[in-house]
């Protein structure tokens, strides 16, 4: 993760969260921090497509706002660490996917803001379209939140598929590059929780691939298992939380009702989604 892009739309959340990026950059011993805005502008049907000229307009402008956050974050970043700054009119999607390609960017990083309704759930409408489609490292930085070292990390998992699913390559080195110790939390609901024969081999099988870390284990009963995850972060000194999405239902509890408002509002904790390993089609 010696490269990180930081994905901006000049709002308040945006803005932490490059503050944020640019204390991670000593802490990763980062070469390159990229900040990238899309001015990508998408009228009703019935508006007419905006001239060349007012095209112009909007890139001298992200390209003017782009540059005054860079001289900010120059006093931020590690003295090995470059400030590079990227805008054009590409939807947020293909624009990051391209860049992160070109750039061989280890980490995305996004904010999450809180300031209404609609923005509880969704930075415009980008965040939860990253977090169901992109396939690298992606961090979500709370409004809140300020950059101190990263020393506990807690890696919030599920007891399924545990060997072949989990991206331990990805986390493991991660805990590597940040020196900080893992704590491995699974959080069950008490209708499902129970031992059968499955849950002791994903527990085994859990163990078997993280007791070379030694990591501080623990297993929770909560009828809310988002609420679990956040009581867990708040009582254990936690400062990065690390989730591996695995199914739409943890978007759902993710982005919606009370969660979002935890992690954007009452956490400073940032949450770090890696995509599962990828399990071959039982089909074939």
């Amino acid at each position: 993760m010696k490269r990180i892009l930081v994905l901006i739309d000049f709002s308040q959340a945006s803005h932490q969260a490059a503050l944020y990026a640019a204390g991670l950059t000593h802490q990763l011993e980062a070469d390159e921090l990229m900040l990238y805005h899309s001015y990508e502008f998408m009228p009703p049907a019935e508006v007419p497509l905006p001239e060349l000229a007012d095209m112009e307009r909007l890139r001298l402008e992200s390209l003017a706002g782009l540059t005054k956050l860079k001289n900010e974050l120059r006093t931020y970043v590690s003295e090995r660490t470059l400030i590079g700054i990227l805008t054009d009119g590409r939807p947020l999607l293909t624009a990051a996917t391209a860049i992160a390609a070109e750039q061989q960017t280890g980490l995305t990083v996004m904010g999450v803001t809180g300031k209404s309704k609609l923005a509880q759930v969704l930075i415009g409408s980008n965040t939860l379209l990253m977090a169901r489609e992109w396939a690298a490292p992606l961090l979500f930085v709370p409004k809140e939140a300020v950059y101190k070292k990263i020393r506990r990390v807690a890696f919030a998992c599920e007891l399924e598929n545990i060997s072949a699913a989990t991206p331990a390559d990805v986390i493991r080195r991660l805990i590597h590059a940040l020196n900080a110790h893992l704590l491995i939390l699974n959080v069950d609901t008490k209708d499902r929780a129970h031992f059968t024969p499955d849950t002791i081999d994903e527990q085994t099988a859990l163990h078997e691939l993280w007791d070379r870390e030694k990591p501080d284990y623990h297993y929770l009963i909560n009828e809310d298992i988002a609420e679990g995850i956040l009581q867990f972060t708040r009582e254990h000194d936690i400062q990065l939380m690390i989730a591996v999405p695995r199914h739409h239902n943890f978007f759902d509890r993710l982005f919606h009702g009370s969660l979002t408002q935890k992690l954007a509002f009452r956490t400073p904790v940032p949450l770090l989604l890696i995509r599962e390993n990828q399990l071959p089609d039982s089909s074939d």
